[in-house]
């Protein structure tokens, strides 16, 4: 899970891509990056850390030049989190002359398309899946560059939203599965956008977006823009967790303002795990609207028990001292949650690390006792598409019972949301399935490489 953005047609083209950077800066904080063309070249700025740190007030007009520019937020997959693996990725030269990439995926036959890029003389910067699509795409020898990038990712397997940068063109590309959103629109005052995320469209000026369709490529240059799906069609497998916990509330994702599915998580979780308690305490930001459904459901008054440091960054895509960042991060108002029977509410429970440090810090509080309620299904297998949890090691829920994942987190009752009730409310106003929820049910609807 990445963070990607892109603007055609304006002179502040890398600016507003900045801006982009920044209302999606909680889908990765490794690295932050930005492209731009100047009409015959590419110019690039990027750097480790997060956008503020990246960039400071850095005024990219100067250094950034052009009317068309891409950037990418890095939360590390495939490769660590390094400067030769920040995006994006850019070639000066290639068969289709200078070319940029950013990617949010995964692939899982990484290792495969490396080699057979090596065996054909490419030598790698970068230890990214990333790197691997951009010399698929700048390799193929085919004159019109939309069938170039048809056959190349006709070789990749599993997940990638994309946006590439030519000097006189740019694209926005969504793998045929669709794992993960990207969307596009035009700004008032002229010229287009395109981001994960409608809420970081909003922040440039789209008042109307469109999904890019999986398998869809945008393309978006002086001829306008057009759209063609080569890519061949599959059954969608959206992903669960962009809606559970990636994307910001107030994003249209796959159909669904977040928010309200969140919240809606949490009544459902109301309904199926009861308990009794003086207090609904939320996990900020991640668990609030589930815990505020928990509450409207269940009658039991929601308390901002737990203060969140706005400086602090999220833990969970942390790539290491996640426990020394998680104290840094909340703070228990003891005034609050003295002497009452608290039931904290967050969105999900992964590796158990934030939860059992929280139910220990309002418990030292003066809270009586600490229900643990989680508004999405146990997660017990690892995700290859795009979330950092490559073994099952690192999840609490694999391998131990309910009981035991309480007893670890320190609860005096641990319940989740059940699986058909998760996917029940994810599936409402869908047709047929749509979703891929492999990390809950260890379905992968791409097959892993051998």
């Amino acid at each position: 899970m990445c963070g990607i953005g892109a603007v055609y047609g304006r002179p502040d083209a890398a600016t507003l891509v900045r801006r982009i950077l920044e209302a999606e800066q909680h889908r990765g904080q490794a690295s932050a990056g930005v492209v731009s063309s100047g009409g015959e070249h590419l110019y690039s700025f990027i750097g480790m850390g997060r956008v503020e740190e990246v960039f400071l007030n850095k005024e990219l007009s100067g250094v950034l030049p052009g009317q068309m520019a891409i950037g990418h937020n890095r939360y590390p997959t495939t490769g660590g989190a390094t400067l030769n693996n920040a995006q994006p990725f850019v070639v000066q030269e290639s068969h289709h002359g200078p070319l940029a990439i950013a990617h949010n995926g995964n692939l899982v036959n990484t290792a495969e398309l490396r080699q057979k890029l090596q065996d054909r003389g490419v030598h790698f910067k970068s230890t990214t899946d990333t790197e691997a699509l951009l010399h698929l795409i700048g390799r193929e020898p085919r004159s019109d560059f939309v069938s170039c990038c048809t056959q190349a990712l006709a070789q990749a397997q599993g997940a990638y939203s994309l946006v590439l940068l030519r000097p006189h063109e740019m694209f926005a590309i969504r793998d045929p599965h669709g794992f993960w959103p990207l969307s596009w629109g035009e700004m008032e005052g002229g010229g287009y956008a395109v981001a994960s995320e409608t809420y970081a469209l909003a922040q440039v000026g789209v008042r109307f977006s469109q999904q890019v369709a999986p398998g869809e490529i945008v393309s978006f240059s002086a001829r306008g823009v057009t759209s063609r799906l080569p890519l061949k069609v599959v059954p969608s497998s959206a992903c669960v967790f962009e809606k559970v916990y990636f994307a910001h509330p107030n994003s249209e994702v796959f159909g669904h303002v977040v928010w309200e599915v969140r919240e809606e998580l949490g009544r459902q979780l109301a309904r199926e795990a009861p308990v009794r308690a003086d207090a609904v305490v939320p996990v900020l930001n991640s668990g609030l609207y589930a815990a505020l459904g928990f509450s409207k459901q269940s009658g039991i008054p929601l308390v901002l028990g737990l203060e969140r440091n706005p400086h602090v960054g999220r833990t969970f895509i942390e790539p290491k001292d996640r426990a020394q960042r998680v104290g840094m991060k909340f703070r228990v108002r003891s005034d609050l949650v003295f002497e009452k029977s608290i039931v904290v509410v967050d969105d999900s429970l992964v590796r158990g690390t934030t939860m059992s440090l929280l139910v220990a810090w309002l418990l030292e509080g003066g809270a009586r006792e600490v229900h643990v309620r989680i508004a999405s299904a146990r997660i017990e297998h690892p995700c290859f598409y795009g979330i950092n949890t490559a073994t099952q090691e690192e999840l609490i829920a694999a391998g131990r019972s309910v009981a035991e994942v309480g007893f670890f987190v320190r609860a005096k009752s641990l319940a989740y949301l059940s699986y058909e009730g998760m996917m029940r409310v994810m599936q409402s106003g869908h047709d047929t399935p749509t979703f891929c929820s492999a990390c809950f049910n260890g379905v992968y609807p791409v097959p892993l490489a051998a």
